[in-house]
C-alpha cells in the first residue's frame, strides 16, 4: 500500500481527507478515504494525487464507507492535474462537474469519453493533454470556459453537442493538429482565439448545423486568423 500524506479539503464547512486512487497489481486502488466526522453529504467528488501512477483509470460511480454508498458527482480542480502516465480515463454517468484543469497537463492522455451527464466544464480543465486526438463535447455542458483544450496539439476532430451556447475564449488555442470542428446551431458566441493556431497557414473545417444567415448572427471575433483560414460547412447533420 502506498505511503502518501492525505491531502484536506473544505467542504460544506468541514475538512474532508481527499479521496485518492493508485495504480496496483494492474488495476487503480482506493488508498485514502473520508475522516468518519466529517462524512455527512450525500454526494461527493473524487480527487487525485497529482502524479499518480498507472494508464487506465476508470472512476467508480460510487464509493462505500462505513457500510454506506455515495455517489460521485464531480471530478475536482487539479484532480489528475500532471499525471503523466495516464493513457485513457472512463468517467461515470453519475459526474455532473469537471473542476478546472483537473486533467491539466495529463500528456499521454490519448482517450476520455464526457457523459452526457456533464453540465459543467472548467477552465482549462484539459488543457496541455498533447495526446489527445478527438473529443466530443455533450450538450449538457452548456458552454465551454476558457483555455478548455488549449494546446492539444494533437487534437484534430472537435463534435460541439447541441445544447451548447458558449465556446470560451482560447478554448482550443494552438490546438495545432486541429482539422475538423462540428458546430450546433445552438451556439450563439465563439470567443476570441478560440480555434486559434500557431500557424496562420493552418486550415480548419468546420461543419455547421445552422444555415449561413444563422453562422452570421453568431458573435465571434472576425479577426481571428482562424476565421480567414476556415472553410464553414453549412446545413451538416449532426453526429
Amino acid at each position: 500500500m502506498a505511503n502518501l500524506k492525505p491531502v484536506y479539503k473544505r467542504i460544506n464547512g468541514k475538512w474532508a481527507k481527499q479521496v485518492a486512487y493508485q495504480m496496483q497489481n494492474g488495476k487503480w486502488v482506493q488508498i485514502s478515504e473520508f475522516d468518519p466526522l466529517t462524512v455527512t453529504w450525500e454526494n461527493i467528488s473524487t480527487i487525485g494525487y497529482k502524479n499518480v501512477i498507472g494508464e487506465i483509470l476508470v472512476i467508480p460511480r460510487r464509493v462505500k464507507y462505513l457500510g454506506k454508498w455515495f455517489c460521485v458527482t464531480k471530478i475536482d480542480p487539479d484532480a489528475f492535474a500532471y499525471c503523466y502516465s495516464l493513457v485513457s480515463v472512463t468517467i461515470p454517468d453519475s459526474v455532473t462537474s469537471i473542476g478546472y484543469q483537473a486533467f491539466w497537463s495529463c500528456t499521454n492522455l490519448t482517450s476520455i469519453v464526457i457523459p452526457d451527464s456533464v453540465t459543467y466544464l472548467g477552465y482549462a480543465a484539459f488543457a496541455y493533454c498533447i495526446s489527445l486526438t478527438s473529443i466530443t463535447i455533450p450538450g449538457n455542458v452548456n458552454e465551454i470556459a476558457e483555455n478548455a483544450f488549449t494546446n492539444c496539439v494533437a487534437l484534430e476532430s472537435v463534435v460541439i453537442g447541441r445544447g451548447i451556447t458558449k465556446i470560451g475564449d482560447s478554448a482550443f488555442y494552438a490546438s495545432n493538429s486541429l482539422k475538423s470542428v462540428t458546430i450546433p446551431k445552438s451556439v450563439t458566441y465563439i470567443g476570441g482565439m478560440a480555434f486559434e493556431t500557431n500557424s496562420s497557414l493552418r486550415h480548419i473545417d468546420i461543419y455547421y448545423e445552422g444555415s449561413e444567415e444563422e453562422w452570421s448572427r453568431i458573435t465571434l471575433f472576425a479577426i481571428d486568423t482562424w476565421v480567414d483560414n476556415a472553410t464553414i460547412h453549412y446545413n451538416c447533420e449532426m453526429p
